[in-house]
């Protein structure tokens, strides 16, 4: 009888020991996604600042051709 516990213990620990196997194997490929995204959130981020950058610059360009020109946005009242 002993022996018959003793072997189902090691079924049911190999078993466990198979399925923690696994979910590592998951968490360490989740994990690589997340990090994936990350890098990828990140790239967005700065797109948008190189972005927020050009239109800045435009309107920096647009506000000297107005002056150039003597051009002003404000309406004649």
């Amino acid at each position: 009888m002993s022996n018959e516990i003793e072997n189902l213990l090691l079924h049911h620990l190999k078993a466990i020991r198979a399925d923690v196997h696994s979910l590592k194997s998951a968490v360490s490929d989740l994990a690589s996604q997340v990090i994936s995204v990350r890098k990828q959130l990140i790239n967005m981020d700065g797109n948008e600042i190189r972005q927020d950058e050009a239109i800045a610059e435009l309107h920096l360009a647009v506000d000297r051709i107005n002056s150039t020109l003597g051009i002003s946005d404000m309406p004649d009242a």
